[in-house]
């Protein structure tokens, strides 16, 4: 406790944001700081005074450290909100996305939510969380839950969770190639009252290429085989950087294999705004 500069304590507690950490240090220990370092620095007070002023001096540093840490947790944090149009063979649709993300390592975070709301009903609404836990620059474990109701797929409620291994095969600036793959379960409710509970194993690739300083493209493939369904989706889009935000548009096909039943197709052409923050 006596050799510990509450400079260094900040900064070791505040590490991401020395500066941030500096100056919300000082704000809980300057006055006490003042006060306490010349009642100890009096050669008449007896040393146990001194260890009290050095306890009080860190305590104040700590609990500066513990006022930084949610503000660098926040900074992490980063969202977009994306809606538009979606041109469907039965009419169109208005669609919107939304998204938060926190990169951070070893332990990122991503939560999304969609929803398409269709002239004819057939409603679409989906939410889910994804962290992922990374050993390394490029292999990482992730889990994934998620809820949603497709009508265009007769999927009236679906329940999933999943968790498995993802690595990065490609990866450079403006640019990279991933694989998942994973083992999860899932309770599906269809439309005509039926329903079904399974296990299931899970495939998923993505590329993500930056163009130029206006142009990205992003292609996405998620193929989720269970005893009783399989669902396939895949997605193409292309967006263009504006003032303001990006215009993006896309291209998505979804494919659902019941083992007992019809297989059923559904295809959308979406044409959105995307704004970052």
């Amino acid at each position: 406790v006596y050799l510990i500069n509450w400079r260094y304590v900040a900064c070791l507690l505040c590490r991401y944001d020395w500066h941030r950490a500096r100056i919300s240090a000082k704000r809980y220990t300057l006055g006490m700081d003042k006060i306490l370092t010349n009642c100890s620095s009096r050669k008449s007070r007896p040393t146990a005074l001194s260890r009290v002023v050095m306890l009080c001096r860190t305590l104040c540093v700590v609990a500066a450290g513990f006022v930084c840490l949610p503000q660098m947790a926040m900074a992490q944090w980063s969202g977009g909100i994306e809606g538009g149009q979606v041109l469907r063979d039965d009419g169109t649709a208005t669609r919107l996305r939304l998204r938060a993300n926190n990169s951070s390592r070893p332990l990122s975070h991503f939560i999304y939510a969609d929803w398409i709301r269709a002239d004819t009903g057939g409603n679409i609404f989906e939410v889910g969380y994804r962290p992922r836990y990374w050993f390394t620059n490029k292999f990482y474990t992730f889990g994934e839950g998620s809820v949603r109701v497709d009508r265009p797929l007769l999927i009236d409620n679906q329940q999933l969770i999943l968790g498995g291994v993802g690595y990065r095969l490609f990866s450079a600036p403006g640019k990279f190639l991933y694989a998942e793959v994973g083992l999860g379960a899932r309770t599906t409710e269809f439309i005509d009252g039926t329903d079904s509970d399974d296990s299931l194993g899970v495939l998923r690739a993505g590329y993500l290429q930056v163009l130029s300083e206006l142009f990205r493209l992003e292609f996405d493939l998620d193929v989720i085989d269970g005893e009783s369904l399989l669902q396939t989706t895949a997605e193409a889009g292309i967006s263009v950087r504006i003032p303001g935000g990006a215009l993006k548009y896309s291209y998505r096909f979804r494919r659902v294999d019941p083992e007992n039943g019809d297989t059923v197709e559904d295809d959308d052409t979406f044409l959105s705004f995307s704004y970052g923050f």
